[in-house]
């Protein structure tokens, strides 16, 4: 079975994007890799020839998903994208780079703006700080790193179970996996901006249905988990949890199939 240095996680539906997205990361990577897309609608024909690109066909939640995609890939590293993102040249080889000893516990967090006109913030360290964030801290040092993407060895990926598919959108459920790999002894990494991101504020264009997830059921979830003291002990999860969720994401498909 081929195997790859790095396997790319991409849930979407914004199929117009994905040949951007992949010819960003021939710019960024100089290794071998896969771009594995998981959605419910079929690749454009403009990639199916591609024979790194691979796509699992799915209508479950953005976290669900990813997590298949996880399952799925085979590369010795990962890394998680949305589609309407690009790479910035050669920054997923400036990230190994960071890497001593591309070791299992190693993670390089990427920075990453949203939409044409960056916030300044988000270029900075202090923008990486949880405590710095509006986010329940009781059981989570304020020091540790928030991040929402990553270079991960993917056998660590898995060990620790991956994401929490009871998170629906991918935000909380990003951040949550980044505590429990620093509740692990991860060594952390902050790199370099390594993604442009679209940006829909609130529920404009395609992003309610992530918008009223993550605040109305995703980030109470995650303030559940964290103001209980189990969560000094939450490390490893599940990495079959994908298994338990709708197969059918009715936020945004309903009973459209």
């Amino acid at each position: 079975m081929e195997t790859y240095d790095l396997s790319i996680l991409v849930p979407g539906i914004r199929i117009n994007n994905w040949k951007r997205l992949y010819d960003s990361i021939v710019d960024a990577f100089s290794g071998k890799f896969e771009l594995i897309f998981v959605g419910p609608y079929d690749i454009p024909a403009e990639l199916q020839n591609i024979q790194n690109v691979k796509y699992i066909k799915d209508w479950g939640s953005p976290m669900r998903c990813q997590q298949i995609g996880l399952i799925k890939s085979r590369g010795q590293h990962i890394f998680w994208a949305a589609d309407d993102a690009v790479f910035v040249k050669n920054s997923i080889d400036n990230a190994f780079n960071l890497l001593k000893n591309r070791d299992y516990h190693e993670i390089v967090i990427g920075k990453y703006t949203e939409s044409e006109n960056p916030r300044e913030w988000m270029l900075t360290r202090d923008y990486y700080i949880i405590g710095n964030h509006h986010i329940v801290t009781k059981y989570i040092p304020s020091h540790w790193y928030l991040f929402m993407v990553g270079l991960v060895n993917r056998e660590y990926a898995v060990d620790l179970g991956g994401w929490d598919c009871r998170f629906e959108a991918t935000a909380m459920g990003h951040i949550d996996f980044g505590i429990r790999a620093q509740r692990d002894g991860a060594n952390c990494i902050l790199g370099d901006v390594m993604l442009k991101c679209g940006h829909m504020p609130a529920d404009t264009g395609d992003h309610g249905p992530i918008h009223y997830r993550q605040t109305e059921h995703d980030e109470p979830l995650f303030n559940s988990i964290y103001t209980s003291e189990s969560a000094l002990s939450r490390t490893v999860i599940d990495k079959n949890s994908w298994e338990n969720c709708p197969s059918v994401w009715k936020p945004r498909f309903g009973d459209k199939i």
